[in-house]
């Protein structure tokens, strides 16, 4: 993930914040900065690729390495599930990760994201080696 950088600083963070307080005002993305209870930000996830003529959406996140295995990122991918079930109507919700990461299909399966397929060679990593992105997906509670 060539985006998951340390070289951050003030500047980068006030630019994404503005981007992405414009794209949470136009519906293209809901982006979401995650805190321990002690004020460090350990990690982001985000309701995008929205297609609200189904309405469906992608969610995407990204946790530091120091911080996976405590259960913030499963934590956090409800939360936002639940928000695009209940308040946005989402019939659909995928996650896309690659089918190397363990941890992040980890979060998707216990999220309670179903495995729908992986696409073989559809994009490069940050070396330009072929990838392939595992596809999970949770539908609406018919009962919601």
């Amino acid at each position: 993930m060539p985006w998951a950088t340390d070289a951050y600083d003030e500047q980068g963070a006030e630019q994404w914040c503005r981007r992405a307080a414009a794209q949470f005002l136009s519906r293209e993305q809901l982006a979401y900065a995650i805190f321990t209870k002690q004020g460090e930000h350990v990690g982001n996830v985000s309701a995008f690729k929205f297609n609200w003529t189904i309405p469906k959406c992608e969610i995407g996140y990204w946790l530091a390495t120091a911080h996976c295995g405590h259960g913030y990122m499963t934590e956090a991918v409800n939360a936002v599930a639940k928000l695009a079930f209940n308040l946005l109507k989402c019939e659909r919700i995928e996650i896309h990760n690659d089918d190397g990461n363990t941890k992040s299909q980890r979060v998707a399966e216990l999220a309670g994201f179903s495995l729908e397929g992986t696409l073989r060679h559809d994009s490069r990593d940050v070396n330009g080696e072929l990838r392939d992105t595992r596809i999970y997906a949770r539908l609406r509670d018919p009962k919601s």
